[in-house]
């Protein structure tokens, strides 16, 4: 799985509490775990978890306080600059033997390996882990494993930092979606190596990633994208830029600098916005056209989009047919609908 899939589900799981649980349950297949367990905490006390399904019983019971006391609290500190830590990184296998909370709690339940990582460190201190289960009938995570694992690393982080941005206070979900449609994510690395963290297909028409750096397809808008990117550098502040997609429409290109509170590898969000959103006309909206003005479904669509502004040469794009087909449908809608001009055509729909 690429790292923008595991970055998408945890954002989708930021959204919603609904779909966190199923984010998780992905994630820890990354890394070949039967589970896994976002944890946000202040000053090692925790304010909020979210599990994967298979672990919802054994973390109530530990929110619960049924168990010994966990020494991973004390012990256990992964940094943003470090990747997952595994047990064995701070407990020698005696003390996992006689140690109350592994042997008490974790083994009669099937589990007990686990790897940890800090995945941020928000505004106020509030810190973000992200904890993988393994069943104790398994080995523990292997440097294979760890590795994979650890590769997913620079996009999570680059989640939580958006997440926080997006929804500030409410990373385990509960409010509403993170990402609108028409807009993609991507984190930039000190070293200005760009990574997805969320993507919508439409931003292909706007840039590429190639060799680590976003390429704009105008290559003529390159200078302006970079020196916007090194304002908000520069100035540790938000700056923005509009662009140009190659198949026309525009897109807004918003820097977001963010190593205040994220790992220090990464250093800005490039937030990229469709501006010039079309909306699918919607069967009713077809249907309706077609009783007042005899609009045959095609030229309902046609007149739709040409009132929502777009071009006949976009209209033809989107529709997959000639330009000839649409200045058809179009002289047949002008005559059905007695206007002879594409604004007026737009003004009657807006007033429907």
């Amino acid at each position: 799985m690429m790292a923008s899939e595991a970055s998408a589900m945890l954002l989708a799981g930021a959204s919603s509490g609904d779909l966190m649980t199923d984010a998780l349950t992905r994630i820890a297949a990354l890394g070949a775990g039967d589970g896994a367990v976002l944890v946000r905490s202040r000053a090692d006390v925790t304010i909020g978890m979210a599990p994967s399904a298979s672990v919802v019983d054994p973390v109530a019971a530990y929110v619960r306080g049924d168990r010994p006391a966990d020494p991973r609290v004390a012990r256990v500190r992964p940094g943003l600059d470090s990747g997952f830590r595994l047990d064995q990184d701070d407990f020698a296998p005696d003390e996992i033997a006689r140690d109350p909370y592994y042997q008490e709690f974790l083994r009669p339940i099937g589990f007990g390996w686990h790897a940890c990582a800090l995945l941020g460190v928000l505004p106020g201190g509030d810190e973000v882990h992200l904890s993988i289960k393994r069943r104790f009938d398994r080995p523990p995570f292997s440097p294979a494993e760890l590795a994979e694992l650890t590769t997913q690393l620079p996009s999570l982080r680059a989640a939580v930092a958006f997440a926080n941005l997006t929804l500030p206070g409410h990373l385990l979900g509960g409010v509403g979606p993170v990402l609108a449609g028409g807009r993609s994510v991507f984190g930039l690395t000190a070293g200005r190596e760009a990574f997805p963290i969320e993507r919508t297909p439409d931003d292909a028409h706007v840039l590429a990633l190639e060799d680590g750096a976003i390429r704009l397809r105008l290559r003529r808008e390159q200078p302006a994208f970079d020196a916007a990117l090194n304002r908000a550098l520069a100035l540790a502040e938000s700056t923005a830029v509009v662009l140009t997609a190659a198949r026309g429409g525009r897109w807004l290109a918003r820097f977001i600098p963010v190593s205040r509170f994220a790992p220090s590898s990464l250093v800005c969000l490039c937030v990229l916005t469709e501006l010039d959103v079309v909306v699918e006309p919607a069967p009713e909206r077809i249907e309706l056209l077609g009783r007042l003005f005899a609009l045959s479904p095609a030229e309902a669509r046609v007149a739709t989009l040409i009132g929502q502004g777009l071009s006949i040469a976009k209209v033809a794009l989107r529709l997959g047919v000639s330009d000839g087909t649409v200045r058809n449908h179009l002289k047949a809608i002008f005559d059905k609908t007695g206007v002879g001009r594409q604004v007026g055509l737009a003004v009657l729909l807006a007033r429907i």
